[in-house]
Protein backbone atom coordinates (compact mmCIF):
# COMPACT_ATOMS: atom_id res chain seq x y z
CA UNK A 1 0.00 0.00 0.00
CA UNK A 2 3.09 2.38 0.93
CA UNK A 3 4.65 1.93 -2.66
CA UNK A 4 1.16 2.37 -4.20
CA UNK A 5 0.31 5.81 -2.85
CA UNK A 6 4.29 6.66 -3.13
CA UNK A 7 3.82 5.57 -7.16
CA UNK A 8 0.35 7.80 -7.43
CA UNK A 9 2.36 10.69 -5.45
CA UNK A 10 4.97 10.46 -8.13
CA UNK A 11 2.78 10.29 -11.35
CA UNK A 12 0.89 13.37 -9.74
CA UNK A 13 4.13 15.15 -9.22
CA UNK A 14 5.08 14.38 -13.16
CA UNK A 15 1.65 15.59 -14.09
CA UNK A 16 1.84 18.86 -12.59
CA UNK A 17 5.39 19.39 -13.96
CA UNK A 18 4.12 18.62 -17.29
CA UNK A 19 0.92 21.27 -16.39
CA UNK A 20 3.42 23.80 -15.47
CA UNK A 21 6.11 23.52 -18.32
CA UNK A 22 3.19 23.24 -20.54
CA UNK A 23 1.68 26.62 -19.24
CA UNK A 24 5.16 27.79 -19.53
CA UNK A 25 6.19 27.51 -23.02
CA UNK A 26 2.63 28.77 -23.91
CA UNK A 27 3.23 32.33 -21.84
CA UNK A 28 6.97 32.11 -23.39
CA UNK A 29 5.16 31.62 -26.90
CA UNK A 30 2.89 34.22 -26.35
CA UNK A 31 5.12 36.79 -25.54
CA UNK A 32 7.87 35.65 -28.35
CA UNK A 33 4.63 35.90 -30.90
CA UNK A 34 4.27 39.43 -30.01
CA UNK A 35 8.88 40.13 -30.28
CA UNK A 36 9.51 42.06 -34.00
CA UNK A 37 10.73 39.80 -36.08
CA UNK A 38 8.47 36.69 -34.92
CA UNK A 39 6.32 37.18 -38.29
CA UNK A 40 9.32 36.40 -40.54
CA UNK A 41 10.26 33.79 -38.43
CA UNK A 42 6.92 31.84 -38.37
CA UNK A 43 6.01 32.08 -42.44
CA UNK A 44 9.96 30.61 -43.22
CA UNK A 45 9.16 27.86 -40.84
CA UNK A 46 5.74 27.18 -41.97
CA UNK A 47 7.13 26.88 -45.95
CA UNK A 48 8.79 23.22 -45.72
CA UNK A 49 5.09 22.07 -44.45
CA UNK A 50 3.48 23.06 -47.77
CA UNK A 51 2.11 20.71 -49.73
CA UNK A 52 3.96 19.17 -52.38
CA UNK A 53 3.39 21.04 -56.09
CA UNK A 54 2.25 25.04 -54.55
CA UNK A 55 5.56 27.16 -53.39
CA UNK A 56 5.30 29.94 -51.50
CA UNK A 57 7.83 32.91 -51.64
CA UNK A 58 7.48 35.94 -49.30
CA UNK A 59 10.19 38.90 -48.96
CA UNK A 60 10.81 41.79 -46.78
CA UNK A 61 8.33 40.71 -43.87
CA UNK A 62 8.02 42.78 -40.68
CA UNK A 63 6.00 42.86 -37.57
CA UNK A 64 4.86 40.03 -35.46
CA UNK A 65 3.01 36.78 -35.30
CA UNK A 66 0.29 38.53 -32.64
CA UNK A 67 -0.12 41.96 -33.11
CA UNK A 68 0.47 41.78 -37.06
CA UNK A 69 2.62 43.12 -39.92
CA UNK A 70 3.84 43.91 -42.99
CA UNK A 71 4.76 41.54 -46.35
CA UNK A 72 6.41 43.60 -48.96
CA UNK A 73 5.95 41.21 -51.76
CA UNK A 74 4.21 37.58 -51.49
CA UNK A 75 4.27 34.83 -54.02
CA UNK A 76 1.61 31.71 -54.50
CA UNK A 77 1.89 29.55 -57.78
CA UNK A 78 0.32 26.27 -57.78
CA UNK A 79 -0.57 24.66 -61.51
CA UNK A 80 -0.40 27.19 -63.59
CA UNK A 81 -1.73 29.81 -61.15
CA UNK A 82 0.34 32.37 -59.81
CA UNK A 83 -0.66 34.81 -57.37
CA UNK A 84 1.81 37.81 -56.56
CA UNK A 85 1.02 40.28 -53.64
CA UNK A 86 2.89 43.65 -52.78
CA UNK A 87 2.35 45.55 -50.01
CA UNK A 88 0.32 43.40 -47.75
CA UNK A 89 -0.79 44.86 -44.08
CA UNK A 90 -2.42 43.42 -41.64
CA UNK A 91 -3.92 43.19 -37.63
CA UNK A 92 -5.84 40.31 -36.60
CA UNK A 93 -7.20 39.07 -32.97
CA UNK A 94 -5.22 35.11 -32.28
CA UNK A 95 -7.00 34.83 -29.07
CA UNK A 96 -10.34 34.64 -31.24
CA UNK A 97 -8.79 31.28 -32.83
CA UNK A 98 -9.71 29.32 -29.15
CA UNK A 99 -13.07 29.84 -29.98
CA UNK A 100 -12.82 28.89 -34.20
CA UNK A 101 -13.14 32.17 -35.50
CA UNK A 102 -10.35 33.99 -37.50
CA UNK A 103 -11.10 37.57 -37.19
CA UNK A 104 -8.38 40.44 -39.02
CA UNK A 105 -9.77 43.72 -38.05
CA UNK A 106 -7.52 45.44 -40.81
CA UNK A 107 -6.34 44.03 -44.18
CA UNK A 108 -5.04 45.80 -47.11
CA UNK A 109 -3.08 45.28 -50.19
CA UNK A 110 -1.71 47.99 -52.27
CA UNK A 111 -1.70 45.89 -55.68
CA UNK A 112 -3.00 42.26 -56.34
CA UNK A 113 -1.97 40.13 -59.95
CA UNK A 114 -3.85 36.93 -60.86
CA UNK A 115 -2.20 35.62 -63.70
CA UNK A 116 -4.50 32.03 -64.38
CA UNK A 117 -3.41 29.85 -67.32
CA UNK A 118 -4.40 26.36 -65.89
CA UNK A 119 -6.25 24.81 -68.96
CA UNK A 120 -9.98 24.48 -68.89
CA UNK A 121 -11.61 22.06 -67.38
CA UNK A 122 -15.15 21.71 -66.29
CA UNK A 123 -15.95 22.54 -63.09
CA UNK A 124 -17.82 20.20 -60.66
CA UNK A 125 -20.90 21.20 -58.82
CA UNK A 126 -20.68 21.89 -55.42
CA UNK A 127 -23.15 20.43 -52.95
CA UNK A 128 -21.54 22.72 -50.25
CA UNK A 129 -18.65 25.65 -49.33
CA UNK A 130 -17.94 25.32 -45.53
CA UNK A 131 -15.25 26.69 -44.10
CA UNK A 132 -13.13 25.53 -40.79
CA UNK A 133 -13.49 28.58 -38.65
CA UNK A 134 -15.90 31.44 -38.52
CA UNK A 135 -14.70 34.43 -40.59
CA UNK A 136 -14.53 38.07 -40.26
CA UNK A 137 -12.15 39.93 -42.90
CA UNK A 138 -12.39 43.80 -43.73
CA UNK A 139 -10.36 44.30 -46.50
CA UNK A 140 -9.06 47.27 -49.13
CA UNK A 141 -7.44 46.78 -52.36
CA UNK A 142 -6.10 49.27 -54.06
CA UNK A 143 -5.37 47.52 -57.23
CA UNK A 144 -6.35 44.26 -58.48
CA UNK A 145 -4.68 43.12 -62.38
CA UNK A 146 -5.78 40.17 -64.51
CA UNK A 147 -3.01 40.14 -67.37
CA UNK A 148 -3.67 38.37 -70.28
CA UNK A 149 -4.29 38.79 -74.12
CA UNK A 150 -7.11 41.75 -73.21
CA UNK A 151 -5.60 42.66 -69.54
CA UNK A 152 -8.00 44.29 -66.79
CA UNK A 153 -7.11 46.57 -63.76
CA UNK A 154 -10.37 47.10 -60.91
CA UNK A 155 -9.19 49.57 -58.53
CA UNK A 156 -10.37 50.83 -55.45
CA UNK A 157 -11.84 48.00 -53.57
CA UNK A 158 -12.92 47.88 -50.29
CA UNK A 159 -15.34 45.50 -48.12
CA UNK A 160 -15.90 43.28 -45.59
CA UNK A 161 -16.31 39.32 -45.88
CA UNK A 162 -18.03 37.37 -43.10
CA UNK A 163 -18.80 33.19 -43.04
CA UNK A 164 -20.75 32.77 -39.93
CA UNK A 165 -24.20 30.92 -39.44
CA UNK A 166 -23.26 28.83 -42.25
CA UNK A 167 -23.32 31.79 -44.47
CA UNK A 168 -21.18 33.43 -46.72
CA UNK A 169 -21.76 37.48 -46.39
CA UNK A 170 -19.61 40.07 -48.77
CA UNK A 171 -20.70 43.78 -48.42
CA UNK A 172 -18.88 45.63 -50.85
CA UNK A 173 -18.18 49.47 -50.34
CA UNK A 174 -16.44 50.16 -53.28
CA UNK A 175 -15.20 49.27 -56.73
CA UNK A 176 -13.63 50.71 -60.00
CA UNK A 177 -13.46 49.94 -63.41
CA UNK A 178 -13.37 50.85 -66.41
CA UNK A 179 -15.80 54.06 -65.90
CA UNK A 180 -17.53 53.28 -63.23
CA UNK A 181 -17.77 52.44 -59.80
CA UNK A 182 -20.15 49.77 -57.96
CA UNK A 183 -20.86 48.64 -54.64
CA UNK A 184 -22.86 45.80 -53.72
CA UNK A 185 -23.93 42.90 -51.61
CA UNK A 186 -23.45 39.45 -51.69
CA UNK A 187 -25.07 36.66 -49.39
CA UNK A 188 -24.55 33.05 -50.24
CA UNK A 189 -25.92 29.79 -48.45
CA UNK A 190 -22.52 27.33 -47.78
CA UNK A 191 -24.91 24.38 -47.23
CA UNK A 192 -27.20 23.02 -50.40
CA UNK A 193 -29.42 24.58 -51.84
CA UNK A 194 -26.60 27.06 -51.52
CA UNK A 195 -29.04 29.93 -52.03
CA UNK A 196 -27.48 33.39 -53.92
CA UNK A 197 -28.53 36.53 -53.38
CA UNK A 198 -26.03 39.57 -54.95
CA UNK A 199 -27.35 42.77 -55.81
CA UNK A 200 -25.18 45.12 -57.52
CA UNK A 201 -25.82 49.07 -57.61
CA UNK A 202 -23.02 52.08 -59.58
CA UNK A 203 -22.73 54.73 -61.27
CA UNK A 204 -21.11 54.62 -65.30
CA UNK A 205 -19.32 57.40 -66.19
CA UNK A 206 -20.33 57.98 -70.13
CA UNK A 207 -18.42 60.32 -72.52
CA UNK A 208 -20.60 62.27 -75.02
CA UNK A 209 -18.18 64.75 -76.63
CA UNK A 210 -14.84 65.79 -75.88
CA UNK A 211 -14.91 67.65 -72.98
CA UNK A 212 -18.66 66.32 -71.67
CA UNK A 213 -20.32 62.73 -70.08
CA UNK A 214 -23.39 61.83 -68.73
CA UNK A 215 -23.97 59.83 -65.79
CA UNK A 216 -25.13 56.39 -65.85
CA UNK A 217 -27.30 54.52 -62.99
CA UNK A 218 -26.09 50.73 -63.81
CA UNK A 219 -28.21 47.94 -61.35
CA UNK A 220 -27.41 44.35 -61.61
CA UNK A 221 -29.05 41.15 -59.40
CA UNK A 222 -28.41 37.37 -59.58
CA UNK A 223 -30.35 35.37 -57.69
CA UNK A 224 -30.91 31.41 -57.51
CA UNK A 225 -28.68 28.29 -56.34
CA UNK A 226 -25.42 26.93 -56.76
CA UNK A 227 -25.86 23.68 -55.36
CA UNK A 228 -26.19 20.81 -57.40
CA UNK A 229 -25.98 19.76 -61.66
CA UNK A 230 -29.82 21.27 -61.88
CA UNK A 231 -28.52 24.91 -60.60
CA UNK A 232 -30.43 27.98 -62.16
CA UNK A 233 -29.38 31.56 -61.56
CA UNK A 234 -31.93 34.77 -62.81
CA UNK A 235 -29.79 37.77 -64.05
CA UNK A 236 -31.14 41.09 -64.45
CA UNK A 237 -29.08 44.15 -65.63
CA UNK A 238 -30.25 47.88 -66.19
CA UNK A 239 -28.04 51.01 -67.08
CA UNK A 240 -30.13 54.09 -67.72
CA UNK A 241 -29.39 58.05 -67.28
CA UNK A 242 -29.05 59.02 -64.01
CA UNK A 243 -31.60 61.37 -62.26
CA UNK A 244 -28.98 64.50 -62.82
CA UNK A 245 -29.07 64.61 -66.38
CA UNK A 246 -31.04 67.51 -68.08
CA UNK A 247 -30.62 69.14 -71.48
CA UNK A 248 -31.12 67.65 -75.12
CA UNK A 249 -27.73 66.48 -75.82
CA UNK A 250 -28.02 64.49 -72.76
CA UNK A 251 -31.48 63.10 -74.01
CA UNK A 252 -30.18 62.06 -77.20
CA UNK A 253 -27.26 60.47 -76.71
CA UNK A 254 -27.63 58.94 -72.84
CA UNK A 255 -26.94 55.01 -73.13
CA UNK A 256 -29.76 52.72 -71.91
CA UNK A 257 -29.39 48.68 -72.11
CA UNK A 258 -31.48 45.90 -69.92
CA UNK A 259 -30.25 42.14 -70.08
CA UNK A 260 -32.16 39.46 -68.27
CA UNK A 261 -31.20 35.80 -68.48
CA UNK A 262 -31.70 32.36 -67.05
CA UNK A 263 -28.35 30.62 -66.40
CA UNK A 264 -27.66 27.16 -65.66
CA UNK A 265 -23.60 27.56 -64.02
CA UNK A 266 -22.29 23.63 -64.16
CA UNK A 267 -24.42 22.89 -67.70
CA UNK A 268 -22.26 22.64 -70.86
CA UNK A 269 -24.79 25.36 -72.19
CA UNK A 270 -24.79 27.62 -69.50
CA UNK A 271 -26.88 30.17 -70.92
CA UNK A 272 -30.72 28.82 -70.70
CA UNK A 273 -32.25 31.74 -72.10
CA UNK A 274 -30.56 35.46 -72.55
CA UNK A 275 -32.47 38.82 -74.20
CA UNK A 276 -31.07 42.17 -74.36
CA UNK A 277 -32.54 45.85 -75.35
CA UNK A 278 -29.95 48.87 -75.72
CA UNK A 279 -29.59 52.34 -77.00
CA UNK A 280 -26.95 54.36 -77.46
CA UNK A 281 -24.70 51.74 -75.99
CA UNK A 282 -20.52 52.43 -74.99
CA UNK A 283 -19.09 48.61 -74.34
CA UNK A 284 -16.12 50.45 -73.78
CA UNK A 285 -17.70 52.39 -70.51
CA UNK A 286 -18.52 49.08 -68.87
CA UNK A 287 -15.56 47.08 -69.64
CA UNK A 288 -11.86 48.31 -70.74
CA UNK A 289 -11.43 45.56 -72.99
CA UNK A 290 -14.29 46.55 -75.06
CA UNK A 291 -14.47 48.65 -78.02
CA UNK A 292 -16.06 52.07 -78.13
CA UNK A 293 -19.36 51.76 -79.82
CA UNK A 294 -22.70 53.21 -79.80
CA UNK A 295 -24.88 50.30 -80.28
CA UNK A 296 -29.11 50.11 -80.58
CA UNK A 297 -31.13 47.42 -80.74
CA UNK A 298 -32.19 43.89 -79.25
CA UNK A 299 -30.63 40.31 -78.90
CA UNK A 300 -32.25 36.89 -77.39
CA UNK A 301 -30.31 34.36 -77.19
CA UNK A 302 -31.50 30.05 -76.55
CA UNK A 303 -29.14 26.69 -76.63
CA UNK A 304 -30.73 24.54 -79.53
CA UNK A 305 -28.38 20.93 -79.52
CA UNK A 306 -24.96 22.02 -79.64
CA UNK A 307 -25.16 25.17 -80.17
CA UNK A 308 -27.35 28.53 -79.69
CA UNK A 309 -29.56 30.24 -82.00
CA UNK A 310 -28.77 33.97 -82.04
CA UNK A 311 -31.54 36.56 -82.97
CA UNK A 312 -30.41 40.25 -82.86
CA UNK A 313 -30.67 43.81 -84.86
CA UNK A 314 -28.01 46.19 -84.18
CA UNK A 315 -27.20 49.84 -85.44
CA UNK A 316 -23.52 51.36 -84.55
CA UNK A 317 -23.29 54.83 -84.80
CA UNK A 318 -19.83 54.70 -83.54
CA UNK A 319 -18.47 52.55 -86.30
CA UNK A 320 -14.46 52.53 -87.29
CA UNK A 321 -11.56 50.34 -87.15
CA UNK A 322 -11.15 47.83 -84.88
CA UNK A 323 -6.85 48.64 -84.29
CA UNK A 324 -8.05 52.12 -83.26
CA UNK A 325 -10.33 50.45 -80.64
CA UNK A 326 -13.83 50.63 -82.47
CA UNK A 327 -16.13 47.90 -83.91
CA UNK A 328 -15.52 47.66 -87.77
CA UNK A 329 -19.44 47.37 -88.25
CA UNK A 330 -22.11 49.39 -89.10
CA UNK A 331 -25.13 47.33 -89.02
CA UNK A 332 -26.41 44.10 -88.62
Amino acid sequence: MRLLNRFAFILVWLLELALVASGALLIAAWFWSGTDGSLATTLKQLQPYLPSGPSLAVQDVSGTVRGGGRIGNLRWQSGGLDVQVRELRFTWEPLDLLQRRLRFTTLTIAELQIDDQRPASTPQPPTEVVPPLELDVPFSVGRVRLPGPTPVDVTDIGGRYRFSDNRHQLQLDSLAVAQGRYAGRLSLQARAPMTLDLQLQGTVSAPIAQDRSVALEATATLRGSLAGPDARLDLLAQLQPGPGNTGALAQARTMRATVSAQISPWAAQPIVRAQSTFNHLNLATLWPAAPRTLLTGNAWVRPVSAGWLVDFNLINRAAGPWDKGQLPLDSA
